[in-house]
């Protein structure tokens, strides 16, 4: 295999690189300020025709924006007689709100460090999952990654501790390279999780998550 470099094209020994619309620096890696700042100056859909083009453009950073899926749920479930006179579109205004000022404030993610422990947290509602992916750094903690989901209609029958397996194993499977074979130091509100890892007398869901976590060294 061959490999050769353009040096007219390259530039070396840079601090920051732009790289399809992102910022990466040795500190980490950030969206770009200004595609950010275009996200933030949109106005709200007048129709649910021009909603997806909101919900694309916060997609390509979703990584970046925390509970993004649980504030987003209520602009993926909008209807059209929603915009209608009469119809009600305040839960959907204050999600759009919010994801604006979360893209305002979206931070550094720092490069994935096998050197360092890994620490998860855990959220889920009656719509959507999420999780954080953090490692610590300096005595703080800092977000690598930002991961969620809207929740089928089905799982949003799922108890709540169901559900945050939900969100960890989506993690899983999103980060599987960075993860695998790794100890995740996994924080929720239940103790589900060390239940169905560890338990002999499951059945029904908790037998497939039990099977799907089994690989993992969850602590």
């Amino acid at each position: 295999c061959r490999i050769s470099i353009s040096f007219t094209k390259s530039i070396f020994v840079q601090s920051k690189v732009d790289f399809l619309s992102h910022e990466v620096t040795r500190a980490g890696i950030r969206a770009d300020p200004k595609k950010l700042k275009a996200i933030t100056e949109l106005l709200f859909p007048r129709s649910k025709k021009g909603m997806p083009s909101f919900l694309g453009a916060l997609n390509y950073y979703s990584r970046f924006i925390q509970d993004f899926a649980v504030y987003g749920a209520a602009l993926y479930q909008v209807k059209d007689e929603d915009f209608a006179p009469g119809g009600d579109i305040s839960a959907a205004r204050r999600s759009f709100a919010t994801l604006q000022q979360k893209v305002a404030e979206a931070p550094i993610l720092r490069h994935f460090s096998r050197d360092l422990p890994v620490h998860v947290t855990l959220f889920a509602n009656e719509w959507a999952v999420s999780t954080t992916l953090m490692q610590e750094h300096d005595e703080l903690m800092h977000p690598v990654r930002f991961c969620g989901r809207v929740l089928k209609d089905a799982e949003m029958n799922y108890h709540p501790a169901e559900k945050e397996v939900l969100a960890l194993l989506q993690l899983l499977k999103v980060c599987y390279t960075q993860l695998a074979g790794r100890t995740i130091h996994v924080y929720t509100r239940f103790s589900t999780l060390e239940w169905v890892h560890k338990s002999k007398s499951l059945f029904g869901r908790a037998t497939q998550f039990a099977v799907l976590l089994s690989p993992w060294h969850l602590v």
